[in-house]
């Protein structure tokens, strides 16, 4: 008998949530249920795009329930700190690593449907991602500790 792996894919947790987002109450009573849930380590949750949200109110309540995600961050999104900025900061993106999540790159740019880009846009963009991720390696304080070297499936197919 082959075992089952749900995903359970997250995109941001806010106080005005839109439709790819949910509230931080929703989102905190969701956890709690999947942690006490019996096939809990049958659950994979994985959270897009390394909103502000995703730190502000996810990282807390992942905390909270002891539990780990994979994010899944576009680099040239990555927020310098701007409070316009709607993507997390390097040093917030690493406080998920230190938790114990893994971080992985969801492409450079984020077009919207990276497979439907032509082969050397697609490769233009894997190569922006590794030049970054190498880079941050380079740093006293990189942003996780290891090379980032996965990404998502694409809209979830593949």
């Amino acid at each position: 008998m082959s075992q089952r792996i749900i995903n359970l894919m997250f995109h941001d947790v806010k106080k005005n949530p839109s439709r790819w987002n949910t509230f931080p109450e929703q989102f905190d009573g969701l956890m709690k249920k999947l942690r006490d849930h019996p096939n809990f380590k049958d659950i994979c949750l994985t959270v897009d795009d390394a909103g502000k949200g995703n730190h502000e109110y996810m990282l807390p309540i992942f905390e909270k329930y002891n539990l780990k995600t994979t994010i899944f961050v576009p680099t040239k999104f990555i927020s310098k700190g701007s409070s316009t900025s709607t993507y997390m900061t390097a040093s917030q993106i690493r406080e998920f690593s230190d938790l114990g999540s893994t971080v992985g790159s969801h492409s450079h740019s984020h077009p919207k449907n990276i497979s439907l880009l032509p082969k050397n846009q697609i490769k233009k963009n894997g190569n922006k991602v590794r030049k970054f991720w190498k880079k941050s390696q380079e740093k006293k304080l990189p942003i996780v500790p290891s090379l980032v070297d996965f990404i998502p499936l694409n809209n979830g197919r593949f």
